[in-house]
């Protein structure tokens, strides 16, 4: 049977049902030396051993990468593998296909490298000899529950490399100009507020419970957010201001952390905003602002702002390395789809395929002991 590689990502609910088929699987039957064989690709037999190992790496970094949103949503690691797509096609099926898409267009970039005389180097190999243990070390769960031996392993890291050194030679000629204006970042911190219009009793602290009118609790919230410009302003931590409102049940006051604004938060009319990272833009270093905003419920909600820097060189440092990686993502799907169109003479023997089971999660998630007792 012909099969079509199905892309799966490891954001798991978010994507799945954007899922595209990899397209150009080939016409060339599966003529079986032994029932080991899962597919012959380029006159190389792949082993199902070899298939496993790819689809027991995709199944370990989902759940690593993906168990919090999945436990969450479905409970457990093992329900969400045999949850469908509401199709009759279980999440498992997308593992494995993506797995066996991964290991597709390795062979692929492999052939292409045998053909452009790309090679590892001495050093290459050294590295790729110390990546062994690495990679033992990493993905040590997948080793105690199934046996790959160290020639597997190898073999994975090496055609990965060769891999990678194909992909670098087919982006090397990417554009790597950027756009000063468009890469310009500003990194602010700052406070919201909200306030409450009922405030539960408390016994320890003995105080009853209060309702609060539209209007007194937004003269709540505009007496917090002028006390906390004030503290700001007088060189009061965040964590003191937090912690100082956390007994102040009229209003919830909360951190969001460091914030960058860019381009794109620049107000489509000077002078009015809609969020306060638009706010962020027109602010300059070592500025402090208040402003205003209704969330997605409709509720009022107040932020104070300090600028920190109004032009982050390491902000705009990353926003430039993630700008270079998505032009050269995007050229080299280009490009593969030509090199993936002289490869692509093959099936996959589903008869040996199907041996392969997703049923048994290999991550275990850590409990709340678990967790604390790490940090």
């Amino acid at each position: 049977m012909k099969r079509s590689f199905v892309k799966f990502s490891a954001l798991v609910i978010a994507l799945v049902l954007g899922l595209t088929c990899l397209t150009g699987c080939g016409l060339r039957a599966v003529n079986n030396t032994n029932e080991n064989t899962v597919l012959v690709f380029e006159g190389e037999e792949i082993s199902v051993e070899e298939a496993e190992f790819y689809i027991r790496i995709m199944q370990y970094e989902t759940e690593v990468g993906s168990s919090t949103l999945i436990q969450m949503l479905y409970g457990d690691l093992n329900k969400f593998w045999a949850s469908d797509d509401g199709n009759g096609y279980t999440y498992a099926n997308y593992a494995i296909d993506e797995a066996m898409s991964r290991l597709v267009q390795t062979k692929t970039l492999v052939k292409k490298a045998a053909a452009d005389g790309i090679t590892l180097t001495a050093e290459d190999n050294a590295k790729v000899d110390a990546a062994v243990d690495t990679f033992k070390e990493t993905y040590a769960d997948v080793l105690a529950k199934y046996t790959f031996d160290d020639a597997m392993i190898k073999k994975y890291i090496s055609e990965n490399a060769i891999a990678k050194k194909v992909y670098m030679a087919m982006v090397a000629d990417v554009d790597t100009t950027m756009d000063a204006d468009a890469m310009k970042r500003k990194t602010f911190i700052g406070l919201s507020i909200t306030g409450q219009k009922s405030v539960s009793a408390d016994e320890e602290a003995g105080t009853e419970a209060k309702e609060y009118t539209e209007e007194e609790a937004e003269a709540n919230r505009h007496a917090a957010m002028e006390d906390v410009l004030a503290r700001m302003q007088a060189g009061e931590s965040i964590s003191d201001i937090t912690t100082y409102y956390a007994s102040v049940k009229e209003v919830a006051v909360s951190s969001f952390g460091t914030l960058t604004a860019t381009p794109e938060d620049v107000p489509e009319k000077e002078g009015e905003f809609t969020s306060y990272r638009q706010k962020a833009w027109t602010m300059s270093n070592g500025e402090y602002a208040t402003i205003d905003t209704q969330n997605s419920g409709g509720t009022t909600v107040s932020y104070v702002l300090y600028m920190q820097n109004d032009d982050d060189a390491d902000a705009r440092a990353e926003a430039e390395a993630e700008e270079l990686a998505t032009r050269k993502g995007e050229l080299f799907q280009k490009k593969y789809e030509s090199v993936k169109e002289k490869y692509d003479n093959y099936r996959v023997d589903d008869s040996v395929l199907s041996k392969i089971k997703i049923t048994e999660a290999i991550y275990e998630i850590p409990t709340a002991e678990e967790t604390s007792a790490e940090d």
